[in-house]
């Protein structure tokens, strides 16, 4: 019970916050919705259908950019990590790719692939590479060398120096990148939405907004945020099962 007290009760004391602002008219009730109506927007969205259309596209559209931009970024980054000449060439294109706001790359993308999925694929994917790569690099380069001279002196090969001296060392790492490429990559997915789809959370919120539907725009941002939550859990309870001595 303290436990939640300690964890919750800041978020608690926001809500009552908001609920009486809006309800004692502070500001405008209209604009700013109180958070018991909230809940019953949710309803009206999953009623109507429109929420598991949005949903559904959203979540194919991440699932697509996450696997292949995290799972390439993974890849290179460990190859780069183990094989120095490659990291040291890569590293400065990696963090060039970071510093450019990658929704900056939207019209090159349309104007290269149209204005189809690939497209809106592009930021989101590119963002979870970067990120994946940068973790991944540095995970192998934190890995104490000693394990490996160890290793090595029982002559351990080089497929089982990976499994049992770097694998291990690299996971916590690894699945923190993971768990930001995925948060990232939500991001990237609603807010390419927001500018040029039809369908999706983030055409769901852009829609609200443009016609007023406030109620409707703030169960969608609620429904975006739970969805975050929601994934970022997933992954926790992944990881303390993938890497109890971290838990």
């Amino acid at each position: 019970m303290n436990k939640a007290v300690t964890k919750f009760w800041l978020s608690v004391l926001l809500l009552l916050v908001w609920e009486a602002a809006a309800r004692m008219h502070w500001v405008s009730a209209w604009m700013i919705v109180p958070p018991t109506r909230i809940p019953a927007a949710v309803a009206g969205l999953i009623a109507s259908g429109d929420l598991a259309t949005h949903l559904a596209a959203t979540l194919q559209r991440l699932t697509a950019a996450f696997v292949l931009g995290s799972g390439m970024g993974l890849a290179l980054g460990l190859a780069g990590g183990l094989f120095r000449p490659l990291g040291q060439a890569l590293e400065p294109l990696v963090n060039l790719l970071n510093s450019v706001p990658k929704l900056t790359l939207l019209p090159l993308a349309i104007a290269i692939a149209g204005t189809g999925e690939i497209s809106r694929a592009m930021p989101p994917l590119l963002s979870s590479f970067a990120i994946m790569t940068v973790h991944a690099l540095d995970s192998v380069r934190a890995v104490e060398p000693r394990y490996a001279e160890l290793a090595a002196s029982y002559g351990t090969s080089r497929l089982g120096m990976f499994r049992w001296v770097y694998l291990p060392s690299c996971l916590p790492r690894i699945c923190t990148g993971i768990r930001l490429s995925l948060s990232i990559g939500l991001v990237m997915v609603v807010s390419v939405e927001m500018i040029g789809a039809h369908v999706g959370v983030g055409a769901l919120i852009m829609l609200a907004g443009q016609v007023l539907a406030t109620e409707r725009l703030y169960a969608a941002v609620v429904v975006c945020g739970l969805l975050g939550l929601a994934l970022t859990e997933l992954l926790r309870w992944a990881e303390r099962r993938l890497i109890p001595w971290e838990s």
